[in-house]
């Protein structure tokens, strides 16, 4: 169905409903023929849809599935058609609740006929489903469209080397000498005699092929050689580094092999940003769809470009049941990932199993984030030069001292910081160990030690940080004046000093039993800015909710928004004792809460479990909520 037709049958509910509405309050009939013509109107939208449901071999009991999916595809990929049939169905549903008070039979019967016709309407846009099970993964099915990432170039000498072997050998094809598609289909044949799995390649074009199997265009061609028998529009991923030579070079290799497709480029203008990937992706979709390409038609290549590309591309097709393939490194063989999912806990689930081939591929060369990242928590022994006081809320003046430390080093690192929007890279405690109270201050005495922890979640902070040394000089926090007496920066010096990085963290959780429940000690006042105010209660949608959001701020292997909402679906609160603070933060005041939380998952998913506790681990450096770098959401993970 095209997206014309799409936009007719998702209005057509409203236009209908609105015109006999008018046509009933303003054209005198007798009441009989109000009563017909949204049956007769219900009867032609049950025999559309009937004819759908015999063409796709739904079955009855399927309905109810069919539905769901529709009203979730719709949602996640074409809201402007969603709305429409939703404001119907809800005004319909209104007025049958007044008229089943009121007692008019007629109009209720034909307010349900109309409800009916809407909910057939909606049916009939439900996307294809796959004919591919879940469990399944075999050699996906051939497709008249194809997306692909373009990967970048190689960069070494070595490879940049072999990149211009293929332009040459590119230039040197003529009218007599040019391959065929079915000759590149040869590829993996070639690929696996190298690597001593298979046997020989006879082919004339030996040079050519065996060029372009040594850069990374190779997965891109075979993908399209794969598909080419069926293949009418082919959608091309390009970022600000691949749109040049790349898409130069790739647009001359189709043109000689004579392509019959359509090539359409799709700009990926940030290609670190998750949602920005999906929605390229949704487009391409949507572009099919104005071609007249249903979604089972279309298949989403996730060999090429980025791990992030990658988990974009499948984070875009988890949802509508939409065809997902990949290149297996090891047999060289196309193979269909199965992401047609029919619930929330299986998407996740399903995910997270396909995360080890997709970061497989940035240990090859695929670049995701940029630059390598550091997790570091140094605590720093302090003690008063004189007897002093300190407010009970000094996170503000905690944090201006932190800065101040920055400062000493690198101002504009300090200013950056100081700037950071909207989250910030490094957190700071307010003084711990305090015990004596005196109203709402803290008596602070020079023969006592206190201790400050300061944490870094980039490389940049963590350098700085972990050159940190006793004789640096003073800290002033507030009015208190302190001399540093230790710095401790490891957790045999402290248990609140530790270093890790993103990927041991990634790869450690990936080994390791999953945790049945998760208990996080909240030890500082915490809380979550939802819309303009302040939530002080951890549910988990927002206390991991919070740590995905971080995490995907500063590691270089983002969890995204897509799963995050998933996740949402399946963490649950099991048990928790605690109570709330308030917190002063200069011109603003807030409520936070302290105490320990216990998580676990609705469902047994060892998979979202491991998630689950390397999110924890990682809170002991990023803090969770609002306002960490001001001495809220000191987080720990209370392993029993």
């Amino acid at each position: 169905m095209t997206l014309f037709w799409r936009r007719i049958v998702a209005w057509s509910p409203a236009v209908l409903v609105f015109v006999w509405m008018f046509g009933r309050w303003q054209i005198p009939r007798p009441a009989w023929f109000w009563i017909i013509i949204p049956f007769i109107t219900f009867g032609i939208g049950a025999f559309a849809l009937f004819i759908k449901m015999r063409r796709q071999k739904t079955r009855r009991h399927e309905v109810a599935g069919a539905f769901a999916r529709a009203l979730a595809s719709l949602a996640a990929t074409e809201a402007s058609l969603s709305v429409p049939l939703l404001l119907t169905a809800i005004a319909l549903i209104g007025a049958l609740g007044n008229l089943v008070e009121s007692g008019d039979v007629p109009l209720l019967v034909s307010i349900l006929a109309w409800l009916i016709f809407t909910a057939c309407m909606m049916l009939l846009l439900e996307p294809p489903s796959s004919p591919v099970s879940i469990s399944q993964i075999g050699s996906p099915p051939l497709t008249k469209g194809l997306i692909l990432f373009l990967s970048r170039k190689p960069k070494t000498p070595e490879g940049q080397a072999k990149w211009q072997k293929l332009k040459e050998e590119t230039q040197r094809l003529n009218s007599n000498s040019t391959p065929t598609w079915d000759e590149l289909k040869k590829l993996p044949e070639l690929l696996r005699q190298r690597r001593g799995r298979g046997g020989g390649v006879t082919t004339t074009l030996n040079n050519w092929i065996e060029a372009l199997a040594d850069t990374p265009f190779a997965p891109p061609f075979y993908a399209i050689a794969y598909h080419y028998q069926r293949l009418e529009h082919l959608w091309i991923a390009v970022t600000e580094q691949t749109k040049g030579d790349e898409l130069s070079l790739f647009r001359e290799i189709c043109q000689r092999l004579k392509s019959r497709f359509q090539i359409h480029e799709l700009e990926l203008k940030n290609p670190d940003d998750l949602p920005s990937i999906q929605q390229v992706i949704n487009t391409a979709y949507q572009e099919a769809e104005s071609l007249g390409l249903p979604e089972s038609e279309v298949t989403t290549d996730i060999t090429g470009g980025s791990s992030l590309m990658s988990a974009g591309g499948v984070l875009a097709c988890v949802r509508s049941q939409r065809r997902v393939q990949y290149l297996n490194q090891t047999t060289y063989e196309l193979q269909e990932v199965p992401v047609g999912v029919e619930n929330v806990a299986e998407a996740i689930q399903e995910f997270l199993e396909q995360l080890p081939i997709l970061m497989g591929k940035a240990s090859q060369g695929a670049t995701i984030g940029g630059w390598f990242k550091m997790l570091s928590a140094v605590v720093l022994n302090l003690q008063p030069v004189t007897p002093t006081r300190l407010p009970i809320s000094h996170g503000r003046f905690a944090y201006a001292a932190a800065l101040e430390l920055f400062l000493r080093r690198d101002a504009t690192l300090a200013k950056a910081l100081h700037e950071a929007r909207p989250y910030k890279p490094f957190t700071v405690s307010p003084l711990l160990d305090v015990q004596e109270r005196e109203g709402n201050d803290f008596r602070l005495y020079p023969e006592q030690v206190y201790t400050w922890r300061l944490t870094g979640l980039i490389r940049e902070v963590s350098e700085h940080l972990l050159n940190l040394e006793p004789d640096m000089g003073g800290v002033r926090i507030g009015d208190a004046v302190f001399s540093v007496v230790g710095v401790a920066m490891t957790a045999e010096e402290h248990p609140e000093a530790g270093q890790d990085d993103y990927t041991a963290l990634w790869e450690r959780w990936g080994k390791v039993a999953p945790p049945e429940s998760i208990t996080l000690h909240f030890l500082t006042p915490t809380t979550f800015r939802v819309g303009r105010f302040e939530q002080p209660f951890p549910l988990p949608r927002w206390v991991f909710g919070s740590l995905v959001t971080l995490w995907d701020a500063f590691a270089p292997y983002p969890i995204g928004q897509g799963l995050k909402e998933l996740m949402e679906e399946v963490i649950i609160l099991s048990n928790w004792r605690g109570e709330t603070r308030r917190v002063e933060l200069g011109n603003h005041r807030t409520v936070g809460f302290t105490g320990k939380f216990t998580y676990r998952l609705a469902e047994r998913l060892p998979e979202v479990s491991r998630l689950m506790g390397m999110l924890a681990e990682f809170a002991f450096y990023s803090g969770v909520g609002w306002h960490t770098a001001h001495g809220m959401g000191q987080t720990r993970w209370v392993r029993e």
